[in-house]
């Protein structure tokens, strides 16, 4: 189509050049015909520059958009998602403040605030927006994209994000959706200008296919996290489970042999907890590991790794420490176990809990082997009367 739109103008610039810059004397019939037919096909020539510049628009448009939705495919964090829909927003509409907001599981009546792009005033990152009243509100009941012009003068809700707030804020004009999914309850993106006539109901099937396409990445992204947390946590406790930690365990081994430093590992086990299981039933010793577990989580660092390794045993990963300098710590979670007063259903008990410590690579030269020796302190604990720490000799 190109070469045929090139070939063709060439062929009238060459007429031209003859009937019009040559100076031809001759005013026959035939010149004056070729001079009208060059007319038409000099208007023919713009017109099929016309068609063929804005193809090329379109298709580098279509590359563009393609571009964009194989990154999205692609991304695996939240941040390169939320990039992507920033960089194909702002190459497709003019705004003033971009807006992503997801409806937050733990609090189910606001819309937490995942990212904004622009002026840098509220909403800002981490706000929560009630989904009771205002702008975010309204969007949050709509089942499609819409476009609100002048919203400020005529605006279907009373505020934009306090009351009386349309007196002094700048925007005039947005257009946004709220998308529904299973795992994503509710996911509201807005586009807000302080042109008051900015978006126009031609721009909200592309504004809707974009904010579609980011909603589905971010769909997926969310359902891997959700898959990759199941993998790993143990669903009782809420600490790693024994997969995670022998994952966790080697790398840590790695890093202490590679960078010269200690690393101690303490394993634990509730005494005569199946008597309680015989006892009280399952249901009681499923209360008593959560608290165990959050009594082990209190008392470590943040860098710590507490994992369930099975039944009633724990383990706690402690790096770039020596275990004569975490006794401490480990002392320390034996006395707040046995001083917890364990209460559910009106039944009352107390537990206690054996720990053995082991260190690399001092006591082992790799993970096998160190869970081996931290075990065996550990039953040595046992032997010598339970609710004791023993460091591996």
């Amino acid at each position: 189509m190109k070469k045929a739109g090139f070939g063709i103008l060439s062929v009238i610039w060459v007429l031209g050049f003859f009937i019009w810059v040559l100076p031809l004397s001759d005013n026959s019939v035939w010149l004056k015909s070729a001079r009208v037919a060059l007319w038409i096909l000099l208007g023919l020539s713009i017109y099929l520059l016309y068609s063929m510049s804005k193809k090329a628009s379109h298709q580098d448009e279509e590359e563009s958009f393609g571009v964009y939705l194989e990154k999205l495919n692609s991304a695996n964090t939240e941040e390169d998602i939320l990039k992507i829909l920033r960089n194909m927003l702002s190459s497709s509409f003019l705004y003033d403040k971009l807006t992503v907001c997801l409806l937050n599981p733990q609090v189910p009546t606001v819309l937490r605030v995942i990212y904004t792009d622009g002026m840098i005033d509220s909403p800002k990152v981490d706000d929560n927006l009630s989904i009771k009243e205002g702008l975010w509100a309204y969007l949050f009941k709509q089942k499609e994209s819409l476009v609100l012009n002048r919203y400020r003068e005529k605006a279907p809700f009373e505020y934009r994000l306090t009351p009386g707030d349309f007196h002094y804020t700048l925007y005039n004009s947005l257009m946004g959706l709220c998308l529904q999914f299973e795992t994503l309850k509710g996911i509201v993106i807005t586009l807000e200008s302080y042109n008051p006539a900015e978006y126009s109901q031609k721009y909200l099937d592309t504004f809707h296919q974009i904010c579609l396409n980011f909603a589905l990445a971010y769909h997926r992204l969310t359902t891997l996290d959700m898959l990759n947390h199941y993998a790993t946590v143990d669903g009782l406790t809420g600490v790693f489970n024994h997969r995670a930690f022998k994952e966790k365990l080697f790398e840590e081994v790695y890093r202490a042999r590679r960078y010269d430093q200690p690393l101690t590992l303490l394993m634990m086990d509730l005494d005569n907890f199946k008597k309680i299981n015989d006892t009280y039933g399952h249901l009681y010793g499923d209360y008593i590991l959560r608290i165990v577990a959050d009594i082990i989580k209190n008392n470590v660092r943040m860098v710590d790794i507490v994992a369930r390794y099975g039944g009633e045993e724990f383990t706690v990963i402690l790096a770039n420490a020596e275990k004569e300098a975490v006794k401490g710590t480990a002392e320390r979670i034996r006395q707040k176990i046995s001083e917890y007063p364990f209460e559910q259903d009106g039944i009352r008990e107390t537990i206690t809990v054996s720990i053995g410590m082991a260190s690399f690579p001092e006591d082992s030269k790799d993970g096998i082997s160190l869970i081996q020796a931290a075990d065996n302190a550990m039953y040595k604990a046992k032997r010598s009367g339970k609710n004791r720490v023993e460091i591996y000799q």
